[in-house]
Formats: structure tokens, C-alpha cells, sequence
């Protein structure tokens, strides 16, 4: 049946067509976390969703080709769907991973939120730099974010000159990092806002995982359906890197190999030899000066013998 398989993915890989399977991400990590309860980022959820698509791809892709492949495409029959769930990720999560606004009402309303009241402390705080009592104690002109809060670099020296919260030094202690008190408020709502992102994002990306949860018995079985027929059409690959043929089995344990040659020399390089034994007779005498290729003959049997068992073309 292997080597049926084999024969199968050797004949789609040479009419030009192989199977959709770049999508498949190892998921062993995944797996093993929504086994543990634990929630999964929106990365992660991505990789997932690109081996759900894989999965459902090549379930189509082998389904076309039963005529053609019908062992192959008895493996895919086994595939379950789970475009349900590849969906609903699609519907939440932007490419990069990242929670879209219409996944959440509330989190795309926190969002504009945010992103007006940091334009609005960012006016604020551009503000304090013109004014000629703060830029005299400031040890440059621009401002930046220290904790999550905008803030103005001001000399240690000159700290008393500006009202507001100290939230961090320079290493040299030279400059204080201060949230002007003009700001602190806008600054209070920002970080409510974001806080508010983080709660709804962290709730979609759990509805996610529970949904991914549930459906992991499943897809722990697409799985080892899908290495299975990898492993297949890597039979199939190797077949057509070593120009091989699918060997007739019998019974009566003999060997009748035309154009023999050892699977690890170069196609081009070996020298094919015909072997036939266990039929007429079941003694073969290999002679022949040093280097002349006896051991490699018969290494070439003994694998011939393990490719074959493996459902290895020879």
C-alpha cells in the first residue's frame, strides 16, 4: 500500500502539480499550550489559521485527483473541515497578528479615544516647550514618553521650575524625566484607554483560543493525517530525485532487479548492474578485482530490500 502511495504522489509531482502544503507551521507549542489552558497570541492564531488553510487545500487538491490518486485521496476523506474557526480568525485579527477594530465595538471606540487624547497631550505638551519658563529649565527641546506617560526632559538642576510628576532619571542624573502638570490628566484618560485596548483585545484573543481549544482533538488528527500523506509525497520526491520505479513484490523471495544501482550514488555516476537470484539458482558469486564494485552491489540488494519494506521506490 506504501509503495502504491508512493507511486501515486510520484505521478501528481510529475505532471508539475505538488500538493499545497507550504502553509503547515509546527504546531507542537500551540497544541501543547490550549492542552495547558493557556491562551495564545494573535501570532500564533495566525500560524494556526495558515495550517487549518493548508490542511483544507490539500484536502481539496487530493479529493480532485481521486480518480488518479485514490489511495491518497482516502488519507484526505480523513481530513476534517475547520473552516469555521480559519473564519473566524480571518474575521478578528489583521495579518500581522494584530486585533481588528471590528472584531470589538469597545475596542475600536478605545481606539479613536486613544488616538485623540494622545494627539491632544501631544499638543498639550508642544505647548509647554514654547513657553519661556519651561524651555529654561529643560536640558533639550522635544518631548518624549517615560511609563507609558509623555514627559519633559528637565535639568536636575532646575527641577523646582517645573510643576509636575518626576518618572525618571538619566543615568548620569543630570535630567529628570517630568510629567508636566498641565498634561497629567489627558495623560490619566490615555492610559484608561489603552488599558481599555488591552482588556479587549485580550478578550477576543482568549474567545479565540477557547474556540481553537475545542476544536484541538480534531485538529491534532488533521495532523497526523497530513504527515502522513507528507510523508507520501516525500516518498514521491525522492523517487523522482533517484529516477526510481515501484518494485512488483512476491512471495517466493526471489530478485530479478534490472539497471540496479545503489540509492546514494549520483544517477549519472553509477554504474547499473542487472541482478537475478532465487529463481534458477539461489548462490551468486560476486568476483572482481578491488573497487570493482561488490560491496556495492551488495549494499544496492540489502537497500533494495529496506526501500522496498519502507514502500520505497528502488
Amino acid at each position: 500500500a506504501r509503495l502504491a502511495e508512493t507511486s501515486e504522489a510520484r505521478a501528481i509531482l510529475d505532471a508539475g502539480s505538488p500538493p499545497p502544503l507550504d502553509g503547515v507551521r509546527d504546531q507542537a507549542r500551540v497544541l501543547g499550550r490550549l492542552r495547558k489552558g493557556g491562551m495564545l497570541t494573535g501570532e500564533e492564531l495566525l500560524g494556526l489559521r495558515s495550517t487549518l488553510g493548508a490542511i483544507h487545500e490539500t484536502s481539496h487538491f487530493l479529493l480532485g485527483r481521486a480518480e488518479e490518486a485514490p489511495l491518497l485521496a482516502d488519507w484526505a476523506h480523513r481530513l476534517l473541515d475547520h473552516s469555521d474557526l480559519e473564519t473566524e480568525i480571518d474575521a478578528a485579527l489583521e495579518a500581522d497578528g494584530e486585533v481588528r477594530d471590528s472584531a470589538s465595538q469597545e475596542l475600536a471606540s478605545a481606539r479613536r479615544e486613544s488616538r485623540q487624547i494622545a494627539g491632544d497631550v501631544q499638543r498639550r505638551i508642544a505647548a509647554c516647550l514654547q513657553e519661556p519658563e519651561i524651555v529654561e529649565a529643560l536640558s533639550d527641546s522635544f518631548f518624549t514618553i517615560r511609563n507609558d506617560r509623555y514627559v519633559l526632559p528637565v535639568r536636575a538642576d532646575a527641577r523646582g521650575r517645573v510643576s509636575g510628576i518626576v518618572h525618571d532619571a538619566s543615568s548620569t542624573g543630570t535630567t529628570l524625566f517630568v510629567e508636566p502638570q498641565a498634561v497629567v490628566d489627558l495623560n490619566n484618560r490615555l492610559k484608561q484607554a489603552e488599558l481599555t485596548i488591552e482588556r479587549e483585545t485580550r478578550r477576543v484573543l482568549r474567545a479565540l483560543t477557547r474556540r481553537a481549544a475545542l476544536a484541538r482533538p480534531a485538529i491534532e488528527s488533521n495532523l497526523e493525517v497530513l504527515e502522513m500523506i507528507d510523508l507520501a509525497f516525500a516518498r514521491g520526491e525522492l523517487s523522482r530525485e533517484m529516477e526510481a520505479v515501484e518494485p512488483r513484490l512476491g512471495e517466493d523471495g526471489a530478485y530479478s532487479l534490472h539497471q540496479l544501482r545503489h540509492p546514494l550514488l549520483p544517477v549519472t555516476e553509477a554504474v547499473p548492474n542487472d541482478l537475478h537470484l532465487g529463481e534458477s539458482f539461489t548462490v551468486l558469486v560476486l568476483s572482481g578485482p578491488n573497487a570493482g564494485g561488490k560491496t556495492v552491489m551488495m549494499k544496492a540488494l540489502a537497500l533494495t530490500a529496506l526501500l522496498a519494506r519502507a514502500g520505497l521506490h528502488v
